[in-house]
């Protein structure tokens, strides 16, 4: 069968550009044929050229920015290394879309189109207002169109409610990433969505990249944030002298304390995959957190970004971590934090048991027709 995924893949994010990675995996390991759908229209690059473009790091952390040649220097090497493994690791389609027009003028030839995960439906992260791409608004009619895990990124609906309505409509099966996106279908459509796990979830740890990098310290404390939070830093800070283990900037590698290169998926991947403890305010640095069973502690999202914690509270709370949340750095949690190893057992047991339920969803929706209930259940049970 001929699957294409419609996806933030091309996205600057680490989180995001894993997810591609592993809902692409996933799906091959199912005999089928994947492909991303190369879209990039002009608020994606304007943001890519926006984060990539720069040397990263010297706002959330402090860094100086350093005299322009050298931060463009560093903007194209970022950019040059980033690529490199996006063509590497992602099975892209051989044409780009440069906008919705081309995509409708000459669609890929698909049986079923996968669109999600990540927040593809936050109006903030697709120019202020719900790109019709991100619904499967092109193609034939023919072709099932299938959302895995889209998010809205908030708790609340932003947005033209008849627009979203009309495109919903067009989706063949929704699912959502957030049970508070359940609500907001169900709140201005009668259409049903379902709950599943980000992709990430949906291979093992073993099946993600890797790409070599020298991390001097054998033990150390990963540090990993997207909003610029001072108490984060704080708890960062008191869980590192407490463990007596120095912290390391997930966000780049020290080229220089001015001019930090970001590091590459495949690098990011190797520094969680080897730290000994994670302090972090994004929800892939949580969810890669669990995959390599680490501890942990989660912090808030501040500033513009703040009212996307919804996704990192319900993350916590659907697998039984929420004592993993710091609402900040007092002594008795940064004792706690270091003191109490997290025991995987129940975690990992719902865990598994959502996991099976997303790949039952993937499943029945474009195998149902051709299998009988029984090789259904067989198939679902031994996928996990």
């Amino acid at each position: 069968m001929k699957i294409g995924i419609l996806t933030f893949h091309n996205s600057p994010s680490h989180g995001a550009f894993l997810q591609a990675y592993a809902f692409s995996i996933y799906l091959k390991s199912l005999g089928h044929d994947v492909e991303v759908i190369d879209y990039m229209p002009d608020y994606r690059k304007e943001r890519i050229n926006k984060v990539l473009g720069r040397s990263w790091s010297w706002k959330h952390f402090g860094m100086n920015r350093g005299n322009l040649k050298m931060n463009t220097l560093i903007g194209m090497i970022n950019k040059k290394a980033w690529y490199k493994e996006q063509k590497h690791y992602l099975p892209l389609f051989n044409r780009r879309y440069n906008n919705l027009f081309e995509l409708k003028n000459d669609p890929p030839n698909l049986d079923v189109c996968f669109l999600g995960s990540d927040q593809i439906w936050n109006i903030e992260n697709t120019g202020g207002q719900y790109d019709g791409a991100y619904f499967g608004d092109f193609g034939s009619s023919k072709m099932l169109r299938i959302a895995y895990a889209a998010s809205f990124g908030k708790k609340n609906f932003q947005g033209d409610t008849e627009q979203l309505k009309h495109y919903l409509s067009l989706i063949d099966r929704i699912s959502v990433r957030e049970k508070s996106a359940v609500k907001i279908i169900q709140s201005i459509s009668p259409i049903k969505a379902e709950h599943v796990v980000d992709p990430t979830f949906l291979i093992t740890q073993n099946e993600y990249p890797q790409t070599p990098i020298k991390i001097p310290p054998k033990e150390y404390l990963l540090v990993y944030l997207i909003s610029q939070n001072p108490e984060a830093l704080n708890i960062a800070n008191s869980i590192s002298k407490k463990l007596k283990i120095p912290i390391i900037n997930a966000n780049s590698i020290k080229y220089s304390l001015k001019h930090p290169l970001r590091l590459t998926p495949g690098q990011w991947i190797s520094i969680f995959r080897s730290a000994r403890y994670i302090v972090t305010d994004s929800f892939h640095g949580i969810a890669f957190s669990i995959i390599f069973q680490k501890d942990f502690t989660a912090v808030k999202l501040t500033g513009r970004i703040s009212d996307r914690a919804t996704r990192l509270v319900e993350l916590l709370q659907m697998i039984g971590l929420m004592d993993r949340f710091a609402e900040n750095g007092s002594d008795e949690n940064i004792s706690y934090y270091t003191s109490t190893p997290i025991d995987w057992y129940i975690p990992n047991k719902k865990l598994d048991q959502l996991i099976s339920k997303s790949k039952k969803y993937i499943y029945q929706y474009i195998y149902i027709n051709n299998c009988n209930i029984f090789a259904f259940d067989v198939f679902c049970r031994w996928s996990i």
